[in-house]
């Protein structure tokens, strides 16, 4: 089954959220939030791309399109940055490991305009971030 997840995450002092929609190719949706401990931006957005990666394999997906938007964890994925900080290296390689719960995967950086839902949703759930 193919899908496509789009993932937001937020992350500021002392706060944090991630959210994910999953729209299956019949078009039903699923959404997600979670309430993060204190986190930095980027932290929230690999943890809100495994809560979409999560939510796809909960569905039955076995082709998946990640959107995100955010540049740099995108980066991560596709190999096209290296991850220098230590606290990333094992949540960027949880990531590439859990790409082989899928046939195919593949991962696109959007515009902000096109991750408005998960990002309200993560605003529904941490206010303050």
């Amino acid at each position: 089954m193919k899908a496509k997840v789009i993932c937001d995450g937020r992350g500021n002092g002392g706060t944090g959220a991630r959210a994910a929609v999953l729209i299956l190719e019949n078009g039903e949706q699923f959404e997600k939030a979670e309430k993060l401990d204190a986190t930095t931006n980027i932290v929230a957005e690999h943890l809100a791309i495994q809560l979409g990666m999560e939510l796809a394999v909960d569905h039955g997906v076995t082709d998946l399109l990640i959107w995100n938007d955010s540049q740099t964890p995108v980066k991560h994925i596709l190999g096209d940055y290296q991850v220098k900080m230590d606290h990333l290296k094992p949540i960027v390689e949880k990531t590439w490991d859990m790409r082989s719960s899928f046939e195919k995967f593949s991962i696109e950086w959007v515009p902000r305009a096109k991750t408005k839902l998960a990002d309200s949703l993560c605003r529904e759930i941490d206010p303050s971030s």
